[in-house]
């Protein structure tokens, strides 16, 4: 029987995507992170944090040497972001990463808003709107069209805009509700 060598040499990151200094990246994005080798999954996601935080589930691909790590909810339009591994993270035979840190900035000119519900109910003044969010990103407000079929022309029917949230994470805030009546 032949002993297995102890590697002794520390892990890198050795690719970030986006990249340091990065602008202009979509609040949808993933953020993949390449190893220099194997690590260990557990000490290396507890080694990653960002600031603004994001809370992310991670996915390891190709045996432990890449990390993708998918935000739960969009990151934040025009933010910068600043990711730090520390020394925490470790290959698989415990060797330490030097702390590493990359930052990069999202796209100012995203708007989002994920819908939880949308329903209408008919009544003698009309029909009543009613939608809620659970978050949202730069959302000014909502404007309600109208239409005959899926297919067809729309009609924009509200004169102002229906106000939204502007920004507002799940994390902290209670779901957004919002009610139109189109007579």
């Amino acid at each position: 029987r032949v002993p297995y060598p102890k590697d002794s040499d520390a892990p890198q990151a050795v690719s970030t995507a986006p990249a340091n200094g990065d602008t202009k990246i979509n609040p949808s994005a993933t953020i993949a992170i390449i190893f220099s080798e194997l690590m260990n999954q557990t000490a290396t996601l507890q080694a990653i944090s960002a600031k603004p935080k994001i809370d992310w589930t991670g996915q390891w691909d190709s045996g432990y040497g890449k990390l993708v790590l998918t935000p739960k909810i969009p990151l934040l339009s025009g933010a910068a972001y600043v990711f730090t591994i520390t020394s925490g993270a470790k290959d698989l035979f415990g060797n330490p990463l030097t702390q590493t840190a990359w930052s990069f900035t999202t796209d100012g000119k995203s708007v989002s808003a994920l819908l939880l519900s949308f329903t209408g109910l008919i009544a003698p003044e009309g029909i009543t709107l009613r939608w809620r969010t659970s978050f949202e990103i730069n959302n000014q407000g909502f404007n309600i069209y109208r239409g005959e079929s899926p297919e067809g022309e729309f009609v924009k029917i509200n004169d102002e805009l229906v106000k939204g949230a502007t920004t507002k994470l799940a994390e902290k805030d209670a779901p957004s509700a919002y009610e139109f009546l189109d007579k």
